[in-house]
């Protein structure tokens, strides 16, 4: 009808302008939005200390980060990923970062008020525990006929066990690097060296979809965690 036909040239003109008018608004809008997954305790105290100097050098990055410890292929949403794994997925293009370099850490205080010198001494201590921790003390202390009587304590996350030994409340195992800035800052130290058996240990990887891997913020924030 003629005024099916007048309606729909008032729609047509409206939608335009508002096709218009996103077009003209993302090109004032020059951030690059990046969403990264990672696992929370890389991001808490790895990347958190860190992130002034990207933002420094790249103003123009708006991120977002979401908690994974690997990067599912499906979604599409995600930009890019620090994965926590024993394999890389083929379907994704993966470098790896670093090994699981496990170390006993513990407070100052409490190495001192507990001696700590040696794995042996660690049977009067409180020991953290991270469930979903591949490797555990119960790995660590095998050959100690007196592990069974150790006083325990269950977190979910590593960076709970990282917090809860940073009061003073017992040793915790950890990866190096995501103890890296607790110890530099001197909350953490590492009180002994632990030896580990034969272990099929997980690794850090950067992955990213294949046809997300070229683009510009990609590659900069990959180059940024490699200094």
């Amino acid at each position: 009808t003629e005024a099916g036909h007048h309606y729909l040239e008032q729609l047509s003109g409206a939608l335009n302008q508002i096709g218009q008018a996103t077009r003209d608004v993302s090109r004032r809008d020059r951030r690059q939005y990046l969403r990264i997954s990672v696992p929370p305790t890389f991001l808490i105290f790895f990347l958190i200390p860190r992130l002034p100097s990207l933002l420094e050098r790249h103003p123009e990055l708006t991120l977002s980060f979401d908690d994974s410890l690997i990067l599912d292929p499906m979604r599409e949403d995600i930009d890019g990923a620090i994965e926590y794994r024993l394999q890389t997925d083929e379907r994704l293009r993966s470098t790896k970062l670093f090994d699981d370099n496990v170390v006993a850490i513990s407070s100052p205080a409490y190495a001192q008020e507990m001696q700590l010198h040696s794995l042996e001494d660690i049977k009067r201590c409180m020991l953290i525990e991270t469930k979903k921790r591949v490797f555990s003390w119960d790995s660590v202390l095998r050959e100690f006929p007196w592990r069974a009587q150790c006083r325990m304590l269950f977190v979910q996350y590593t960076y709970q066990a990282m917090s809860s030994v940073a009061l003073g409340h017992g040793v915790a195992l950890t990866n190096r690097y995501n103890a890296d800035h607790l110890l530099r800052e001197g909350r953490l130290i590492i009180p002994f060296d632990i030896k580990l058996p034969n272990y099929n240990a997980p690794s850090y990887y950067f992955s990213t979809l294949p046809q997300k891997e070229a683009r510009p913020e990609i590659k900069a924030f990959r180059a940024w965690i490699d200094e």
